[in-house]
């Protein structure tokens, strides 16, 4: 019986070593064409303040296409007459939104000075070494007390660097998966020796 559940704990093991190798190997920056959703669900993404205040992205606009190096003028509302969140400074970075419920910081976009909330404007220059790619957002950040909140644009693209390939990664082992192969072959000679 302990050579059955040993054999069984080391598949297991061995299979979630793959499967996630698996899965990181194939993520990159770009996708498909845009889609109509937000980078997090709306009203989901932590972003209405305690005082009922909330920041909707409206530029870059779904679909639009972005180039890096070059400038973009970002806008937004704001919604709620919370006097703190109003006068509160907010900034912008760019994210990977391929993965809507789990959008990554990419790049934090540099202002002369942060705007205010209630400044409804802001321009800045996306990094030269954004790579090519259609699942881009903005994530707009500011402090409501001791929490950060973070609202979300619609995706858009940019056009930038050649993209990463990931084709020698998805072929190929990595590390952590082999020394799973490695345990797992460990665990059932110790097994077997039983």
């Amino acid at each position: 019986m302990q050579i059955i559940a040993s054999l069984i704990a080391a598949a297991a093991f061995v299979s979630a070593q793959s499967s996630s190798t698996t899965a990181a190997a194939t993520t990159t920056a770009s996708g498909a064409a845009a889609t109509t959703t937000a980078a997090a669900p709306v009203g989901t993404d932590g972003c209405t303040t305690s005082g009922g205040g909330r920041l909707s992205i409206i530029s870059p606009f779904q679909g639009s296409s972005n180039q890096a190096g070059s400038t973009v003028k970002i806008t937004w509302s704001n919604n709620g007459i919370d006097s703190t969140f109003l006068a509160s400074p907010v900034t912008f970075s760019i994210v990977d939104a391929t993965n809507p419920n789990n959008a990554q910081p990419i790049a934090a976009l540099s202002f002369a000075t942060n705007p205010l909330v209630s400044a409804l404007t802001a321009s800045a220059t996306i990094p030269a070494t954004i790579v090519t790619g259609s699942k881009y957002a903005l994530r707009s950040e500011y402090k409501d007390g001791n929490t950060w909140r973070y609202c979300f644009s619609t995706v858009f693209s940019i056009s930038g660097a050649a993209p990463a390939t990931t084709a020698a990664a998805t072929t190929s082992k990595s590390g952590a998966a082999e020394v799973g192969y490695v345990a797992a072959a460990a665990a059932i000679a110790a097994a077997m020796a039983l």
